[in-house]
């Protein structure tokens, strides 16, 4: 795993609204994916088709991590892990797709990246800035 930095408060506060009785701060995720699938990730869970809008089950790998029995063979017996474990968010809507319930400490962070972005650029017609000390090879 690579290195990350905190999440930012605008983003926690923008996309985790909602919390647990016990405060934990959750968001809900969605548990489907564009297009159809044949496999099990195309096949309904609960009554739920997802194929009849044009969309599949699709669990992100992390999530797998937090199964009781990450190996399942079925994406069925993924979301039944899911639901005992107090992860699905049933909609309140009649024919409604379930989504993930994902708590911020689901998540790292955010990666860091090898790009600076802290240094403003020099506009063009800009004065040329000399005296700055630069590393140089040694005779």
């Amino acid at each position: 795993m690579g290195a990350y930095t905190r999440t930012s408060q605008n983003y926690i506060e923008q996309f985790f609204r909602f919390a647990d009785a016990d405060g934990r701060k959750f968001r809900a995720t969605i548990l489907t994916g564009s297009g159809t699938r044949n496999g099990s990730s195309g096949r309904p869970w609960k009554g739920i088709n997802p194929t009849e809008i044009g969309r599949h089950w699709a669990i992100p790998g992390y999530v797998r991590k937090l199964l009781p029995n990450p190996n399942t063979e079925t994406v069925q017996e993924a979301l039944d892990q899911l639901e005992k474990i107090g992860r699905v968010l049933w909609p309140k809507k009649a024919g409604g797709t379930p989504s993930f319930k994902q708590y911020l400490e689901d998540l790292p962070g955010v990666p860091v990246q090898d790009i600076v972005d802290d240094i403003f650029p020099i506009a063009p017609s800009a004065t040329e800035r000399l005296g700055f000390p630069t590393q140089k090879p040694q005779s």
